[in-house]
C-alpha cells in the first residue's frame, strides 16, 4: 500500500509543479496579448511564403534530376547504338564525347542533387498539403474575434503544421533527424546519447529550440519534469511569461537513460516555440 501511494505521490508532484509554474506566470499583460493576437497571423504567413517557395524549389529540382537522369539513359543508348560504326573514325570520337558527357551528369547529380527526385517530389507534395492545412487555419482566424479562445487554438495548430513541414525540411537536407518520440535507451552511456541533448538552445529558419533534463525514480515524473525544465529555460532565455511558453511551444522529442547503479532515470527534453509568438511587445 505504501508503494502505490508513493507511485501516486511522484506522480502528482510534477503535476503540482506544473500547475505551481503556470499560476506564478499566469500574470501576462493584456495589451501585450492583444498585440500577440493580432500580429502573430501575419509572422506565421511570412513563414508559409517561405516554406511554399521552398516547396516549389524541391519540385523543380525535382524535375530537373529526372530530366538529366533520361538524358544520361538516352546517352546510354546512343553509345550503344555507336557500336554498330566501330570502325570509323568518327565513332571513337562521338563515344568518347558521350562518355564524358554521361560522366559529368551524373556526378553534378550527385553533387548537387542531396535526395532522388522521386523524394523531391514526394516532400513538396507533402509540404504542400500541411501548407493548405496551415493556410486553412489561417483563414478562419481571420473570422474569429481578437480576444477568441478559438483563435489561439488556431494560432498553435498552424505552428504545429509549420513544424510538421520542418521535419520534411530536415529530411530533405538531412542535417537533422526527423523520427520524433521517445527512445528509450536502459543503462546508456554519454556517448550513446543523440547529438540535440547537447544543444540547449538552437533554432531554425521559424523557431527557437530550448533542451531540458530532470533526473528521477519515475518514468512519469523524470519527462514532466524534464519538460518544465526545458519550458523554463525557454522563458528565461527569451524573457518570456511562463505561461506563454507553456501554452505556445510544443514538446518535439524525448531521450529516456537508465542508471541501473542509482536505479534512477534522466530525461532529455526538446520545446519548441515558434518565433512568432516570441515577437510580442515586452
Amino acid at each position: 500500500m505504501d508503494i502505490k501511494l508513493r507511485q501516486i505521490v511522484m506522480i502528482l508532484v510534477p503535476v503540482g509543479l506544473v500547475l505551481f509554474a503556470s499560476l506564478s506566470y499566469g500574470q501576462n499583460d493584456s495589451s501585450m496579448a492583444e498585440e500577440f493576437l493580432l500580429k502573430s497571423p501575419e509572422f506565421l504567413q511570412k513563414q508559409l511564403i517561405y516554406q511554399k517557395e521552398l516547396a516549389a524549389s524541391w519540385e523543380l529540382k525535382g524535375h530537373v534530376e529526372l530530366a538529366l537522369g533520361i538524358l544520361v539513359t538516352l546517352l546510354g543508348a546512343v553509345v550503344a547504338m555507336l557500336q554498330a560504326f566501330k570502325g570509323k573514325k568518327w565513332c571513337s570520337w562521338a563515344v568518347a564525347i558521350t562518355g564524358i558527357v554521361i560522366s559529368t551528369i551524373t556526378f553534378a547529380t550527385k553533387e548537387y542533387f542531396e535526395v532522388d527526385q522521386k523524394t523531391y517530389r514526394h516532400s513538396a507534395d507533402a509540404a504542400r498539403r500541411e501548407i493548405r492545412t496551415a493556410e486553412d487555419y489561417l483563414d478562419i482566424i481571420k473570422t474569429l474575434e481578437t480576444d477568441s479562445q478559438n483563435r489561439m487554438d488556431m494560432l498553435v495548430e498552424v505552428s504545429n503544421q509549420i513544424s510538421k513541414i520542418n521535419s520534411i525540411v530536415a529530411m530533405v537536407e538531412k542535417n537533422e533527424p526527423v523520427t520524433l518520440g521517445l527512445i528509450p535507451a536502459a543503462n546508456a552511456q554519454v556517448s550513446s546519447r543523440p547529438a540535440w541533448v547537447f544543444q540547449v538552445r538552437s533554432e531554425t529558419t521559424t523557431s527557437y529550440r530550448f533542451v531540458g533534463s530532470s533526473t528521477s525514480a519515475s518514468v512519469a515524473s523524470v519527462t514532466v519534469l524534464a519538460l518544465i525544465n526545458a519550458q523554463g529555460i525557454a522563458s528565461s532565455q527569451l524573457k518570456l511569461p511562463m505561461n506563454i511558453v507553456q501554452r505556445y511551444s510544443r514538446l518535439v522529442q524525448t531521450y529516456l537513460e537508465y542508471n541501473a547503479a542509482q536505479r534512477t532515470y534522466r530525461c532529455f527534453a526538446m520545446v519548441e516555440l515558434n518565433k512568432a509568438f516570441v515577437r510580442i511587445k515586452r
